[in-house]
Formats: C-alpha cells, sequence, structure tokens
C-alpha cells in the first residue's frame, strides 16, 4: 500500500509538468500498454514463424490478399468505428447497434466486391488467388461489424476489459496461425486459420459486451453521419495504407512485398504502441473546450516528440541483432527498416489528428485526405518502378510527414 501511495504521489507531482491527468493516463495507459505489447509479441512470433516456414512467394501472396482485403473493406463504414466511440464517450449508447446493422449491411457490398475480384482472377486463369477472395467473401462483412465492441469499450474507458478481451483474441489468433503453418503452407488454409478463428472471437466477444452493458436508446443522427463522412475518409486512408503493397506487387512480385512487409513490421507496431496515448486522450478530447485545447496541445506534441526520437534511434541501433537473430533470411534488407524507422517521428500528429476527429471537423478532414491521397499515389506510381522497396518506403515517409504538418496547421486554425 506504501509504494502504491508513492506511486500516486509522483502522478500528481507529475501533473504540473506534464499538464495531464496522470492518474488516468497510468489507470488506462496500464491495460492499453499490456494489449498492445502482447499485440506486439504475438506479431513479432508471427512474423518468425511467416519469415523462417514460408518461402518469400507465398508469404507474399498472403500479404497481397490482406492488402487487397483492406481495400475491399471499404464498403464496412469503419469510419463507424470512430463514431461509436464518440458516441460511447457522450453516453449515447443506441449510436452502438445502430451503427452495427449499418456496417453489416453495407459489409454485403465488400462481398459482392471479392466475388467480383475471384471472378476476375479466374478469367486471368488465376486459379490460387480466385480461390483465395472468394474465401474472404464469405468472412468480409462479419470480420469488419463484430469488432465494433472494441470501439464501445474504448468509449466507455473501459481499457481494462476492452484489452483482456484484445489479448485473448491474439492469443487465438497466434495459436490458429503457428499451428496451421506447422502442417501446411497452403495458402487457402492459412487463409483460414487467420479469418476463422478472429471473426468467432468478435462474434462471441460483441455478445458478450452486448450482455454485459445496459443500453439507452440515445442515438445522435449527427454522430452517425459524422462517422460516414470519417467512413470515407477512413476508405482513402485504407487505400493509402493498402495500395503501395498492391503496386510492388504488381511491378516487382510477391518477394519484394514479403521484404517490404517484414522491414516495415516492427517500427509499424512500435508507432501502434505510442498510440495508446491517442486512444486514451480520445475521450477526453470529445468534451474538452477547443480554447482549452489550443493551449495544451502544442506542448504535449513536444513531449511526444521528445518520446518518440529516442526510440527511433534506439531502434536503428539494435535492430541490425534483431534481423541476425530472428529474420536470418531477410538480414540483407535491414536497410530498409532503418529507413522507414523515421515513421516515428511523425507520431506526434496524433493529437492534433485526434482533436478534428473528436470535434468532427468534417471539412478539415476531406481537405486533407483528398489533397494528400493523389500526391501519395503518383508518388509511388513514379518511384516504386524506378526506385522499387527505397522509393516505396519513401512515398509513404513524405505522405506521413506532409499530413503531420497539415494537421497540426488545421487544429491552430480551427475554433
Amino acid at each position: 500500500m506504501e509504494i502504491k501511495n508513492k506511486i500516486k504521489d509522483w502522478l500528481l507531482w507529475s501533473q504540473k509538468y506534464t499538464q495531464t491527468d496522470m492518474l488516468y493516463v497510468a489507470k488506462g495507459g496500464f491495460w492499453l500498454f499490456i494489449g498492445q505489447a502482447v499485440g506486439f509479441l504475438a506479431n513479432f512470433l508471427l512474423i518468425i514463424i511467416f519469415t523462417n516456414w514460408l518461402s518469400k512467394e507465398t508469404f507474399g501472396t498472403y500479404k497481397y490478399v490482406l492488402s487487397l482485403l483492406g481495400i475491399l473493406s471499404i464498403p464496412s463504414l469503419s469510419g463507424l468505428n470512430s463514431a461509436v466511440l464518440n458516441a460511447a464517450s457522450k453516453n449515447e449508447d443506441g449510436s452502438f447497434l445502430r451503427a452495427f446493422q449499418l456496417k453489416l449491411k453495407w459489409g454485403l457490398w465488400g462481398t459482392l466486391a471479392s466475388l467480383i475480384v475471384a471472378g476476375y482472377y479466374f478469367f486471368q486463369g488465376n486459379n490460387a488467388l480466385s480461390i483465395c477472395f472468394l474465401i474472404v467473401a464469405c468472412f468480409l462483412p462479419f470480420f469488419n461489424s463484430f469488432s465494433l465492441y472494441d470501439s464501445f469499450l474504448a468509449g466507455k474507458k473501459k481499457f481494462d476489459l476492452q484489452n483482456k478481451l484484445n489479448i485473448l483474441v491474439q492469443i487465438v489468433s497466434l495459436s490458429a496461425m503457428a499451428f496451421t503453418l506447422f502442417f501446411t503452407n497452403n495458402i487457402f488454409l492459412i487463409l483460414l486459420a487467420y479469418f476463422l478463428p478472429l471473426t468467432l472471437c468478435y462474434i462471441i466477444f460483441f455478445i458478450l459486451v452486448k450482455k454485459k452493458f445496459q443500453f439507452n436508446n440515445q442515438a445522435s443522427k449527427e454522430t452517425l453521419a459524422f462517422g460516414k463522412h470519417l467512413s470515407l475518409l477512413g476508405g482513402l486512408a485504407n487505400l493509402n495504407s493498402q495500395v503501395d503493397k498492391i503496386i510492388l506487387w504488381h511491378f516487382l512480385g510477391p518477394a519484394p512485398l514479403a521484404i517490404y512487409s517484414v522491414v516495415m513490421m516492427m517500427p509499424d507496431k512500435i508507432k501502434e504502441i505510442l498510440k495508446i496515448i491517442g486512444s486514451l486522450a480520445m475521450p477526453k478530447l470529445v468534451v474538452r473546450p477547443i480554447l482549452e485545447l489550443k493551449k495544451t496541445i502544442p506542448q504535449k506534441t513536444l513531449q511526444l516528440f521528445a518520446l518518440s526520437f529516442p526510440i527511433m534511434i534506439l531502434y536503428i541501433l539494435i535492430v541490425p541483432l534483431v534481423f541476425k537473430w530472428f529474420f536470418p533470411q531477410y538480414v540483407q534488407y535491414v536497410m530498409y527498416s532503418q529507413f522507414y524507422a523515421l515513421i516515428l517521428l511523425t507520431y506526434p500528429r496524433i493529437l492534433s489528428g485526434s482533436v478534428l476527429t473528436a470535434k468532427q471537423k468534417t471539412k478539415e478532414l476531406y481537405i486533407g485526405a483528398l489533397v494528400l491521397s493523389p500526391v501519395y499515389w503518383v508518388l509511388l506510381l513514379v518511384l516504386t518502378p524506378t526506385l522499387g522497396i527505397w522509393g516505396a518506403i519513401a512515398s509513404f515517409l513524405l505522405l506521413e510527414f506532409i499530413t503531420f504538418i497539415l494537421q497540426y496547421w488545421q487544429f491552430k486554425r480551427i475554433t
């Protein structure tokens, strides 16, 4: 108890320097950190299994299918996840079930699109990819809809329950994939091992959350409408996050895509862990006045930069050893990962971007997406065929740094 009180006193003392509710950060951040740490470990173990048990060609094919999955999921209205988080923060619980119904209904368009892709590859004579996208079509609407419980729990600040469920999902998914890869390299069975356990977990946990909470009937049409705007923006974000892999596949083939996926994995997961602060901040940002945020966000952005810079340097220094020990087949590509680690310097933009979302600044969000996305696609189409993996990484880094500058400028101008 004495240690607990000392920690509490230290957290209270630190608030005058961080200008942040440190007790809230410690309580919620603990479970978010545990969840992200388990997620990082699960992904790290999985990438070790993939790189050591699968050929680059098979792994590249798997990543290509999942990349197109991200694009085929666009009709599932991914922006409703943020809208549900926003609504749950304001006790508008009725938005949760309404958003679920919308995601399930619109997700069927993703199924139709996946069937069209399967048909395209069938007529191209690529039966393997045709069957892959038939598998995607079966799971797509359920996969994207039932996971909505996660956003509801985040909005309710139930970070402990949220991350306990996420940890179970990670354990089940990793176990199923490792078991499958131990016995077979069949791409169809690998995809089933990815989709089936995750979908079953999402359905079970959705039902559990629905039973656990007493939902009121309050639902804001404005929140759901904003969620549809976010879905369009999220569709562009999904396209941006996957188009690089699709262009790599078509210009360079599956093996370079496998290399690209491996070198990006760890910086991306480190960035996900750092995003804990954004997850903690979002429910608070919804209810804080803009004038207060304009005073505190610049200082917090500098604090996050001071955190992310040494993490980036440390990663650049130790990653050669990590590749040597765990990814020996990819050790000659470690420089790609060191270069991509610059992405960590863009992490502090999470605060200004979260304010734009929390305050439902639709115009500013549209401007960012509609201006930057075409620029990114042009960069990819020019740099990837000429510079290969270096060009794809450089294109994404440029997008992230420009987005950082634009979002911070927009944040400073909002009223």
